[in-house]
This record gives structure tokens, C-alpha cells and sequence, in this order.
């Protein structure tokens, strides 16, 4: 079985050199921004996965829009029984204001959701 531990929009996220500690910066779930299309300049997804067999398995994120899949990344196989997942968000584009959903993908199965709202304001 596997399990999503946990899955994290944040401003950024790495791992502490020589003791792997995990670190998060600015946890959100919404972005205001003047227009659209709106331009992020840099964000993470974070993602923690446990399962209990030996099998080979193959994760990838997406981000999408109601049925319209915005992006995706390439599937990655993994082995291990705990798999931690960082996605570097580099200049993301966000098309429209509303409600966009991050999923992390297991053997092609949905297996969990997070999401961001985009919200129009006047600066």
C-alpha cells in the first residue's frame, strides 16, 4: 500500500546538508495577484510518500485547472519505502483567476490533492 504523508505548496523547501532535515518556507494556499495570465516566480511542491513493498513504483506531480491539465512532470521510478519529492516552480504561469489543483500522481492514480487559489486584486 501506499501513502501520501503529505503534499506542501510552498516559497521554498530543502534538505539541511549532512542531516537531510527538511525544510519548508512559507507554507500557502493562495496567491493574489494585479492580472492574468499571472506569472509566479518561483514556488515548491512537496511531497511525502510511504509504502510497504519492494515494488518499483512511478510518481509525478501535475498541476491543473478543473479537467485542463495546466502541467505535469516526467514520471519518476522509486523504489524506496520513503520517497521525498521537491518540484522547483520556476517562473509558473497561472492563466486565469480561480481555484488550480495539485496532485500527486502514483502508478497513474490520483492518489492526492492540494490546492491554490488565484485571486485578481487591485494593488
Amino acid at each position: 500500500m501506499i501513502k501520501v504523508d503529505f503534499l506542501i505548496n510552498c516559497e521554498n523547501a530543502f534538505q539541511t546538508l549532512g542531516n537531510n532535515n527538511l525544510n519548508l518556507i512559507g507554507v500557502f494556499d493562495v496567491i493574489n495577484t494585479p492580472g492574468f495570465p499571472a506569472s509566479h516566480p518561483y514556488f515548491c511542491i512537496v511531497a511525502k510518500v510511504t509504502k510497504d513493498d519492494d515494488a518499483e513504483h512511478e510518481m509525478s506531480l501535475k498541476i491543473s485547472k478543473g479537467a485542463t491539465v495546466i502541467t505535469q512532470s516526467p514520471k519518476e521510478k522509486f523504489t524506496e519505502k520513503n520517497r521525498l519529492h521537491i518540484s522547483n516552480m520556476i517562473n509558473f504561469q497561472f492563466p486565469e483567476e480561480g481555484e488550480y489543483s495539485v496532485t500527486i500522481v502514483i502508478d497513474d492514480e490520483d492518489k492526492e490533492t492540494r490546492h491554490i487559489q488565484l485571486n485578481k486584486v487591485t494593488l
